[in-house]
């Protein structure tokens, strides 16, 4: 489960560094269905000015301390 974890936040770190020097004009809308059924739009969020997508494995043993991190980032922003 580590290593999922791991994995996961390298893609992450990867993505963001990428995405920071080749920021696209445009980003096609799409949806996706929440761990509780909800429905996101994401033009629902155009008023925003960033959306965040977490990905988690309710199974991973290291998700609560992730979570702990991602609130703690969260209150920074």
């Amino acid at each position: 489960m580590k290593i999922r974890v791991s994995t996961a936040l390298l893609f992450l770190a990867n993505f963001v560094s990428f995405q920071a020097f080749a920021l696209p004009d445009k980003i096609g809308d799409f949806a996706l269905l929440d761990s509780d059924g909800k429905f996101h739009q994401l033009s629902r969020y155009r008023h925003k000015e960033f959306v965040v997508l977490m990905a988690v494995d309710p199974a991973c043993e290291d998700l609560s301390h992730e979570l702990a991190v991602f609130n703690e980032i969260e209150k920074e922003w």
